[in-house]
């Protein structure tokens, strides 16, 4: 059978294709628009569904400080993306006088954007709110009824937005306004919903959700049609070393019949070593079908070996794993997940290097060289030095079952020089073409050979449609992303 499949296979070649590949998408000293002011930080980039993407920078230095939102005017699918353009600046948003944006922001694949302000209204300054392109949708002090009867918004913050436009956000509610803080909650749509609040008692929960927490977690991610949730949330009345608790679809996330709570023990079923228990959660991720991951850390003693990635009640990645070639060791720092279940993951190695992962691919470092100049190849000592925090990386959906494209906020040294005073903000684009196989730049008939080595040895590498299994159908998947090739 195996010498069948590969005759049919060999029947068939296509000429060599994309690699992967990555260019400067906005740098720090760029014009945030055509001879307007000068871009002097980037702080976080995000897509939509249709090939789009954002990034969101500030210009000015302190304390005149503009923030803005740029965007692309249309998708970009096999051919590559426009670069963005400005959409946003602080400024006058009806009643109110915004002066800044919080980091995150959601990006529709209609252009709508969902964003956090920090705003002016009267003799009140600082107020936190966030807003759905021209329309406040919850403003500091102001009513939160509904769906908060009697209630006002005391803060809104983290916001983010499905693919389809529904904003999502963690809100903060008081007793009156301009009070302290009496509850907090997930909300989502225009006008705002409730999906649930301290106080909640959720199904498989042993307890009430805290509405009075000593922090605010804001971990949480709809799918792109917005039927599912995974979220992060705290337990009333636990220990601080007991209280984390995972939320799956409005429900305690169940694995191996037991709930996934902080100093609880990992189930050996789903991969759990033996006294390891559940510790930090981290970033967490759902689309369309369900599929979910969960990243963090636990308590297992080997330090070299706890931060993990979890998806649909199994571990996938360790650190402590040879990974492309990598030892994995470190921890995770910023990730994002497509509809197709990719997942990108900013992730340490040794010597503290970080890396960008994606599925179990290796796709840039540090000290890889950027074309910072734009003189059309990298630059001997133009190198990435460091990744971007939160909301620093984000992940296309996949084109033609063959290619994604990667977008990471880093930090460049244009000289090799030691000092950080000289380093430059870019938002870099990550092109990969998943039918390259050993990523050798091209899509060839080696990729087959390659492919097949890994699919008959049962390598999760093989697994290319993210179902977490090696089966039959990651070979046609794989043939049909290798002959649409990655040409762009």
């Amino acid at each position: 059978m195996r010498s069948l499949l590969c005759l049919s296979i060999l029947s068939f070649l296509v000429s060599p294709a994309l690699g992967q590949t990555h260019r400067l998408i906005l740098r720090e000293g760029d014009e945030v628009s055509p001879g307007g002011p000068l871009v002097a930080s980037i702080t976080c980039t995000t897509t939509n569904g249709v090939g789009g993407y954002g990034v969101a920078v500030n210009s000015g230095a302190s304390p005149s400080i503009v923030s803005h939102i740029l965007t692309t005017t249309v998708g970009g699918l096999v051919t590559p993306p426009v670069l963005p353009t400005l959409l946003r600046s602080e400024g006058l948003l009806g009643a109110l006088t915004v002066t800044a944006f919080e980091g995150e922001f959601g990006l529709s694949d209609s252009g709508s954007v969902a964003y956090g302000i920090t705003a002016n209204s009267g003799a009140f300054t600082g107020l936190d709110g966030v807003a759905l392109d021209d329309t406040v949708l919850a403003d500091e002090r102001d009513s939160a009824d509904p769906p908060f009867a009697g209630q006002f918004w005391s803060f809104n913050s983290r916001i983010r937005m499905t693919p389809g436009g529904v904003p999502y956000w963690k809100a903060g509610v008081a007793n009156s306004a301009g009070g302290s803080t009496a509850n907090r909650a997930v909300v989502f749509g225009n006008p705002p919903q409730k999906l649930f609040a301290g106080g909640d008692t959720l199904p498989n929960m042993p307890a009430a959700l805290d509405p009075t927490p000593s922090a605010t977690l804001f971990r949480y991610r709809f799918s792109a049609d917005a039927t599912h949730s995974i979220s992060q949330d705290l337990l009333d009345g636990a220990t601080s070393s007991t209280d984390n608790v995972m939320i799956l679809d409005g429900a305690g996330m169940l694995v191996d019949g037991a709930l996934v709570r902080e100093g609880s023990p990992v189930p050996v079923a789903a991969g759990g070593r033996n006294g390891e228990n559940w510790g930090n959660f981290q970033e967490h991720f759902i689309n369309n079908a369900g599929t979910y991951y969960l990243l963090g850390d636990t308590s297992d003693p080997v330090t070299t070996q706890d931060h993990y990635i979890f998806a649909n009640g199994q571990m996938r990645i360790r650190e402590g794993e040879i990974i492309d070639g990598v030892l994995l060791n470190g921890a995770i720092d910023e990730a994002h997940m497509n509809g197709s279940a990719d997942l990108a993951v900013t992730w340490a190695t040794t010597g503290s290097v970080e890396l960008v992962l994606l599925n179990r691919r290796v796709i840039f470092m540090e000290g890889d060289l950027i074309d910072l100049d734009r003189n059309g190849a990298p630059t001997a000592n133009y190198a990435a030095i460091g990744f971007g925090a939160t909301g620093g990386i984000a992940v296309s959906e996949r084109i033609n079952n063959a290619m994604v494209r990667v977008y990471v906020a880093a930090d460049v040294n244009p000289l090799g020089t030691t000092t950080t005073t000289d380093d430059v903000d870019a938002l870099i684009e990550i092109t990969v073409c998943l039918p390259d196989i050993n990523s050798s730049g091209s899509v060839t008939v080696q990729d087959i050979f390659d492919f097949l080595s890994l699919y008959f040895s049962g390598d999760l590498a093989a697994d290319y449609n993210n179902s977490f299994s090696v089966t039959v159908q990651d070979i046609f998947d794989f043939l049909a992303g290798y002959f649409a090739g990655c040409s762009s």
